[in-house]
This record gives structure tokens, sequence and C-alpha cells, in this order.
């Protein structure tokens, strides 16, 4: 009887050890996961990006026990930016903030981050490359520009509202008017800038564009023949990009597409040519809607046929292989009232 109390004994002494020991990790373990740390910070998407400034800024999402006390962005030419850089200080606190970045200079690569300040020390979020822009139009908006051939292309869609000599466009705010109205006028997809401006631009009728006042100064609206030379010129050296609508197109902003050479098919070796063109759909009179975002870009030209009833344009489908020129063909006719993008090119010396 003495053994078997002996052997009960050491069994309790070995279960409470057992149990302590565990209690020990356990406490060990939740001292690992204490959340006294860092802050966490995420970088916010570019915007407005000019000559000299641009528009960032950064969203704190964690700052447990310690308070932040100092955020903004940093920047320099160089990766991995530091606050020892360039720094903007945008109050303090978690939550979302914007920052303006100025002092830049123009058509030069910068790399940005956000960052954060708490009593352990900075955290920083993730870096963004960009690069200024190298022209301005009256409203203020920054463009970037690529050479394609003997040609000056901007690579981005035109979103001013007002016209170069300082007037202001009439605003379009539903397919509605557009359908109703012979007079020059400009909106966006949805009617929502925000959402859509920044990456696809303002949508204009015919009306507009055949003011002659649209481009900044020194450039303007492709013609006819200035996208049949870009055309020419890329189909003879399509690079990597295999097919002329591919070698034309962004590497973004279009729709995945099966079909093999076309525009959303391994987007990865899209815009061979630079011009980056996008999936930027159009304001349908006829059926007043919306229609076609990331499927396919419509670019008006200043040129109309048919008696003046239809506008010639050209248009990129994500599922396509080819480049639709609708200079003096019925096939795609597009109202004048209809809305869309709009590319400028930089006048013949």
């Amino acid at each position: 009887m003495k053994q078997i109390f002996n052997l009960f004994s050491l069994s309790i002494i070995l279960f409470l050890l057992i149990f302590y020991s565990c209690k020990s990790n356990e406490n060990n373990n939740e001292i690992k996961k204490d959340p006294t740390v860092l802050p966490l910070v995420l970088t916010n998407k570019l915007l407005d990006v000019t000559k000299s400034s641009a528009i960032c800024g950064g969203l704190i999402l964690d700052s447990i026990d310690y308070q932040v006390t100092a955020r903004g962005v940093c920047w320099s030419e160089t990766s991995n930016p530091t606050i020892d850089n360039n720094k903007t200080i945008d109050g303090s606190g978690s939550g979302n903030y914007i920052s303006k970045i100025t002092g830049l200079t123009e058509n030069r690569e910068y790399y940005v981050r956000s960052y954060a300040v708490n009593k352990l020390g900075i955290s920083y979020g993730e870096e963004i490359r960009f690069v200024t822009a190298s022209i301005e139009d009256i409203d203020g908006n920054g463009y970037h520009t690529v050479k394609v051939g003997d040609q000056e292309w901007i690579i981005e869609n035109l979103k001013t509202k007002k016209y170069n000599d300082g007037t202001f466009i009439t605003k379009f705010n539903n397919p509605s008017v557009w359908a109703n109205s012979t007079n020059p006028g400009y909106g966006w997809f949805a009617n929502d800038s925000v959402k859509y401006g920044e990456a696809y631009g303002a949508l204009y009728n015919w009306y507009a564009v055949n003011t002659g006042k649209l481009a900044p100064k020194g450039w303007h609206v492709a013609t006819n023949n200035d996208w049949l030379k870009l055309i020419d010129y890329v189909n003879n050296n399509r690079g990597n990009s295999v097919t002329l609508s591919k070698a034309l197109a962004s590497k973004n902003y279009w729709k995945i597409s099966g079909n093999s050479g076309s525009i959303g098919c391994n987007l990865d070796i899209n815009n061979s040519s630079g011009f980056s063109a996008l999936g930027g759909g159009y304001i349908s009179v006829i059926y007043q809607s919306y229609e076609d975002l990331n499927i396919a870009g419509y670019w008006w030209t200043p040129t109309d046929f048919n008696g003046g009833a239809y506008a010639a344009h050209v248009q990129l489908v994500g599922a396509s292989t080819i480049v639709n020129t609708y200079f003096d063909s019925f096939d795609m006719f597009k109202p004048k009232m209809s809305g869309m993008s709009v590319r400028c090119i930089k006048d013949s010396l």
C-alpha cells in the first residue's frame, strides 16, 4: 500500500510540474505577442503629379499602445527614402492623411513612402516610384510624353476642364444631357471624376474637339493622319508585344481576354511603343449609358464625314489584335454627341 501511495504522490508532483511549465510557456508567449510595437502605415496612391508637385499620403492602421506623434511622407531621387531626405509633416494620430509634395523638378524620377513616428521609433510604408510631368495643361494637370518614331505624343488621355484660352468647358452630368446637346462639353465616366478621372482622363463630345482649343499650347488633338502615321510605325516596330494593338495598349486598365495576341491576353508584354492606350470606355448617346470601361478605348479626331452627321475616331478593343480606324466608315459610327477620350500630339516644328 505504501508503494502505491508513493507512486500516486509522484504522479501528482509530475502533473504539477508539467502544468506550471505549460503556464510558464503561455506567459512567455503572451510576452512575445505584446502589442506595443511600431505603428503600421500604408502609402496612399499617388495623385495629381505635375511638373513640380504631387499628392500622396498614408493610412496608419495600428498603433495600439503608443500614440503616433508625427506622420507624413518622405521622398528622394533614390530608392528607400527616409525622413533624413525630404519629408512632409502632416499631423499626428492614426487614420488616413493627405500629403502635398512640392519643390520637385520636371520630368524626373522620384521615390516616395509614408512614415509614422511613435515613442518606439519610426516605421515606413511601401515605396512608390513616380516621374514628374513634362508638360501641363491650362488647368494645371500634368502629363508625360513619349516619342514614337518622329512623333511626340502625350501618353495620358486629356483631362482639362478648360480650353487653352482659360475659359471653362460646359460639364455634362449624365448621358441624357450628352444626347440632347450639340454644344461643346465634357464629363467623366459614370460622372465620377474621383474614381475615374485620374486614370482614364475626361470624356469629350466632338464639338469640344472641333473648337481647336482643347490641347495645351504647342500641341493639338491627333488627326487622322497623325494616327495613321503612328499605326504604321508601331506596326513595323512591335517589339515583344507581338501584335499592333498590344504594342499600343497599356499593361493595365484592360479586361483579361483569352484570345491569343489580343490586348487582354498576357498584359505583361503590352506597350512596347510606350503609347499606353487605356480601355477608357465611352458615353453612348444611343443607349444613354456609360459603356465599355476596360473593354475598349475610343479617341476622337477633328474630322467629320457624311455631311457632318458623324465624326472620325479610333478604337482599340481588349479582346482584339487590331486597331480600328473609323475615319470614313459606318461600321462603328459614333454620333458627335458621344463622349470619348482625346489624345494630343506635339505640333510639327
